[in-house]
């Protein structure tokens, strides 16, 4: 949900009132807002190889077979960190590993996917949930159902953002008598509030 300060939009319709980044061509987009995402080098270490690089440097200071290791397996030539403005607009980014099971690339913002009204994690009462050891099977590890996140996606496509006119925004104003919607990284642009609602 997005909570703002209530005033009246003096905006023309269909003027959008954010300009979003282009996408350059290597970029992969998000599947909910369609803005950028990062490469497959741009994409930092998992806290597990980040922790196995880490022992594998102190052993490479006596070691020249680690010394090596370090310098040619690919798995330790990513960043340990993304770009600092990149998280601050859109959170992490979640790579879908798993497109073949449907054909559908849902990789996609951590902002634009936890945000996501209409995603919850299923309790693990429900017969249709995730258990707990596959959840690194998941987007982003989260544990949310692939069908209920491309349900989301459906749900959103013909829903045009109030600040960029761009279809798929997935999140609703907090305010019951406003109808506005946003994409997750536009309402941060433009300093819109975006929280859970507690229930």
């Amino acid at each position: 949900m997005v909570t703002k300060k209530s005033r009246r939009s003096t905006v023309q319709k269909g003027k959008p009132l954010i300009d979003v980044p282009k996408n350059p061509q290597n970029k992969p987009i998000c599947c909910f807002c369609k803005q950028p995402g990062l490469t497959d080098r741009e994409i930092p270490l998992d806290t597990k190889i980040l922790e196995e690089k880490k022992r594998l440097s102190v052993v490479a200071i006596n070691d020249e077979v680690a010394k090596e290791r370090l310098k040619t397996e690919k798995k330790f030539q990513k960043p340990h960190y993304a770009p600092l403005d990149f998280e601050a607009q859109y959170g992490k980014w979640f790579k879908d590993y798993f497109t073949n099971v449907d054909g559908k690339d849902l990789s996609c913002h951590e902002g634009c996917l936890v945000f996501s009204p209409q995603l919850f994690v299923r309790p693990q009462s429900d017969e249709l949930s995730i258990p707990l050891s596959a959840h690194d099977q998941t987007i982003g590890k989260m544990g949310f159902r692939r069908e209920d996140i491309v349900k989301e996606l459906n749900r959103a496509k013909a829903i045009s953002c109030f600040l960029c006119n761009e279809k798929g925004a997935n999140i609703g104003c907090s305010e019951k008598s406003c109808r506005k919607s946003f994409h997750y990284p536009c309402a941060q642009m433009a300093g819109l509030v975006v929280r859970t609602l507690r229930v």
